[in-house]
């Protein structure tokens, strides 16, 4: 038997005991598939037409378009999610380094989607 004790001022005292532990090897066959079982695939498959091909800010100058890129969480090769690039949207514009911030996407040389950040600088 093996005991351990947990002391949390919010819970108490907690108290796990284990017992008939074997220090044996498990059966191998606990970890085998069913003889009938299929893995179809181990990636998941993305449409082509959803991803992310390419990021570009414009309008930027004096500032770093890696710096900025790297403010926009969504990166190349993610799937194309809008409340994600809402998001990278905001996150531009509270940066308090434009007086306007537009959004644009269009389709991309290999099916996937190219978006694009317009920005305008403040004075």
């Amino acid at each position: 038997m093996l005991t351990s004790y947990a002391s949390d001022p919010r819970f108490g005292t907690t108290t796990y005991e284990l017992t008939n532990i074997s220090r044996q090897s498990p059966d191998p066959s606990l970890f085998q598939a069913p003889p009938d079982y299929n893995i179809v695939s181990t990636q998941p498959t993305l449409p082509t037409s959803k991803v992310i091909e390419s990021i570009e800010i414009r309008g930027v100058r004096g500032i770093s378009a890696d710096t900025l890129k790297a403010t926009v969480l969504s990166k190349v090769g993610d799937f194309y999610d809008e409340g994600a690039l809402r998001r990278d949207f905001t996150a531009l514009w509270k940066t308090n380094l434009f007086s306007d911030v537009q959004m644009k996407t269009e389709p991309g040389g290999r099916g996937g989607i190219i978006i694009h950040f317009v920005v305008t600088q403040r004075p």
